[in-house]
């Protein structure tokens, strides 16, 4: 119930229902105040957040890992308070990873803070250099603040590394054996008879969907 209200950002309706957990004796667990976390986040709670982060260490004692700081640093960052949320990451206890790294970036984009988002930026590149998306968004958060060399500059290394997304594949396993589908190959042995079956999917498809 917790995680659908932060799923519809319906965050005072969570932190009730999580009073009522309280009132009637029931133990919340890291998946609880993780759900907690992320409506505070969407719903803009930012004191009765950052309340159930100090609350979730040192009422019930619960280590906060990787996905907690990270919403707790979206939480800030949506707000506006980039440096609080640079604060989190430099004194947690895990790793920061990319998923954490990339919540602070967004931030700075949208608040057109280039200087912490370049900052950030730097740390995903050294994370995942092959993520172009991070080159994107620090290249649009240039463009806002019209710092016009970065931002070329930012494209032309994107060019100039011939960073790709890794395409979409999927897997199909039959008895035993399994067989790797990558998006746009055309290399499997059986690849006539796969694309005569889809087409005969599709078509059945479309004659379903005319009745």
């Amino acid at each position: 119930m917790v995680e659908g209200y932060a799923v519809h950002g319906l965050g005072m309706e969570a932190l009730d229902l999580f009073y009522r957990m309280k009132e009637e004796g029931v133990r919340p667990n890291s998946v609880t105040f993780l759900s907690l976390l992320s409506a505070c986040s969407h719903s803009g709670l930012v004191r009765e957040g950052c309340e159930l982060f100090d609350c979730m260490i040192t009422r019930y004692c619960i280590r906060p890992e990787i996905s907690h700081y990270t919403c707790l640093v979206d939480l800030l960052g949506r707000s506006g308070r980039l440096g609080e949320a640079l604060d989190v990451i430099t004194g947690m206890i895990a790793e920061p990873d990319g998923r954490i790294w990339g919540a602070l970036l967004a931030s700075c984009r949208t608040h057109s803070d280039s200087v912490l988002g370049n900052y950030a930026a730097k740390k995903l590149f050294d994370l995942e250099p092959d993520n172009m998306g991070y080159q994107v968004v620090l290249s649009n958060i240039f463009a806002g603040d019209e710092r016009w060399e970065e931002t070329e500059r930012t494209r032309k290394l994107m060019h100039r590394e011939e960073v790709r997304k890794k395409p979409g594949w999927s897997c199909v396993q039959v008895k035993g054996m399994s067989d790797v589908f990558v998006a746009g190959d055309k290399s499997h042995p059986q690849v006539g008879k796969i694309y005569e079956v889809l087409g005969c999917l599709a078509r059945q498809s479309e004659e379903s969907r005319d009745c």
